[in-house]
């Protein structure tokens, strides 16, 4: 029991010993026991035999505390209590010496955390894929955006107004996520099809744990909500974030010590949460019987924490509607090429040609592929040739980066376009209609595009121009394949793509962050250029 005059008093006190409210304690390896001291802002140290030994701190903003709330000592004997009205967590040995601080500074933690925020639902990389909601949580309960398609736009303005007050009670936070979700609330949400994740950010500890863990575990049973626990500048793990990420289905807890720390990590949970196993097809159908009657269908799958697998097969179309044999499979064909023998472009450096996107050109390509970022030699060299098709981020945890992979991306939004010989109008009838001499048939009429269309100016005769299907993908590809065989003749990276792969790469170890690179649809014409048809 404590001592009267050692360890405790009926009236609060500034003396050795004596405590104003303690919020926490905790002891070593060797038994000495920490106390936190709330309102003369200080820690207390005393032996197995609760003997005062030593305290440190003072009312500060600055180097001592305003309110030391909550207390974690590690296997290694560090003490880590958070400062709370400093918003700083703060390190200690066990002589109470203090040997580093995170966070500090009035709102800086949670400044941070709002920018993080804003970049996240300002990124449509991870805005298209899923429907953004945001509540605040601490002393304060609300939900402050609901869920919904236009949610990320109006969280980006709406999170200036969160504040920090008060103490953590995620029990209902997580209760009233619950409800909100249970009572008909979500709009369009659809139990049995829909995927749905909680990101709970926390900077220390929080009440009711043991009601957190059951309510995570009762949702991603019964509703399909898994919940992500990410600490930030806590100063190390916390053993609440790891059962709570457990409990919530999401395994492992995410921790991050700096706003770019939480940057990466949030972009990783929520690439996860957008991660699954769907099927998509954008036909293009060739109808025009002198082309063969075929049908090029593109599909794709998710992948969790990596590149999304895309394939794009060529049918037989049969005079029944329905497809017949397989002819090709550009997947296929790719993934038996070497990734050196490919013929991958871009343009906007000094080297031309159809093979520029090499290591060769790493120093020319650096400062394109990461604009915001300054990588090293190795990082540069590592995302060309993942691009061009080698396992240099090890996805498949085998240790081996000098692999190939599966090298084409996920055809998504980008509609298929078949390209052949020549064979737009070129009428210079007048139809009647307004403006009929403004129109491209009677361009082409007056530029000589039958001319064109006979003659050789495609590199040989053009009326045999080679036939290609020209397909974007979500690496940042425009590929051209052979409608014949399947064979890839060449794959482009447009300038404005390159400076978003440098988002491929992931904090993660064994994964990639798949991206949207070229989600639109290309559009193909024969023009009539610097006075050259």
């Amino acid at each position: 029991m404590l001592s009267y005059n050692q360890a405790g008093s009926t009236s609060p006190s500034s003396s050795n010993g004596y405590f104003r409210y303690p919020t926490d304690t905790g002891y070593d390896s060797s038994v000495n026991i920490y106390a936190l001291d709330l309102y003369n802002h200080r820690i207390q140290k005393f032996n197995d035999s609760l003997t005062y030994q030593a305290k440190t701190g003072s009312y500060s903003t600055s180097s001592g505390f305003r309110y030391p709330y909550g207390m974690h000592i590690d296997s290694s004997d560090n003490i880590y209590v958070t400062d709370y009205y400093n918003f700083a967590v703060r390190k200690y040995d066990t002589s109470l010496s203090e040997t580093a601080t995170y966070g500090g500074g009035a709102g800086t933690r949670l400044d941070a955390a709002k920018k993080v925020i804003k970049k996240i639902v300002s990124n449509t990389d991870l805005t298209s894929g899923a429907n953004f909601g945001l509540m605040e949580w601490g002393t304060r309960h609300n939900i402050r955006v609901k869920i919904s398609d236009t949610g990320a736009k109006t969280i980006y303005t709406n999170v200036d107004g969160v504040y920090a007050s008060g103490g953590t009670d995620l029990a209902r936070a997580m209760n009233i996520a619950r409800n909100y979700f249970t009572s008909g609330q979500v709009a369009n949400w659809n139990l049995s099809c829909s995927v749905n994740y909680l990101i709970v950010i926390s900077d220390g500890y929080w009440s009711g744990h043991n009601t957190v863990l059951s309510i995570a575990e009762q949702i991603k049973n019964a509703y399909n909500i898994k919940t992500f626990a990410v600490g930030f500048a806590l100063g190390g793990a916390n053993s609440n974030y790891s059962t709570l990420a457990t409990k919530g289905g999401t395994t492992s807890p995410l921790y991050a010590s700096n706003q770019s720390e939480l940057l990466a990590k949030l972009t990783d949970a929520i690439k996860q949460a957008i991660s699954g196993k769907l099927t998509f097809t954008t036909p293009a159908v060739m109808s025009d019987v002198t082309k063969g009657n075929y049908i090029y269908q593109s599909t794709f799958e998710y992948e969790k924490n990596k590149q999304w697998k895309g394939s794009l097969k060529k049918y037989k179309l049969n005079t029944n509607g329905t497809f017949g044999t397989v002819q090709w499979d550009a997947a296929d064909k790719l993934n038996s090429k070497s990734a050196s023998s490919r013929k991958i472009w871009t343009t906007g450096i000094s080297t031309t040609g159809t093979n520029n996107f090499t290591t060769t050109y790493r120093d020319d390509l650096k400062a394109l592929l990461f604009p915001s970022q300054s990588p090293t030699d190795t990082e540069v060299e590592n995302l060309i040739n993942f691009i061009r098709g080698i396992d240099t981020y090890d996805q498949d945890a085998d240790s081996n980066k000098t692999e190939s992979i599966h090298k084409l991306a996920d055809i998504y939004h980008s509609e298929l376009i078949v390209v052949g010989a020549p064979d737009s109008s070129s009428s210079s009838a007048n139809d009647g209609s307004v403006n009929y001499d403004k129109k491209d048939a009677y361009y082409r009429s007056q530029n000589n595009y039958n001319n064109f269309k006979n003659g050789s100016s495609c590199g040989g005769s053009c009326a045999n121009r080679t036939e290609v299907v020209l397909a974007g993908a979500n690496n940042g590809i425009l590929h051209a394949f052979k409608t014949s065989d399947g064979e890839e003749l060449w794959g482009y990276i447009p300038p404005n793509v390159l400076g978003n792969l440098e988002k491929i790469p992931s904090s993660k170890a064994n994964s990639t962050n798949p991206i949207y690179g070229i989600d639109g649809s290309p559009v193909v014409k024969d023009i009539y250029f610097d006075d050259t048809p």
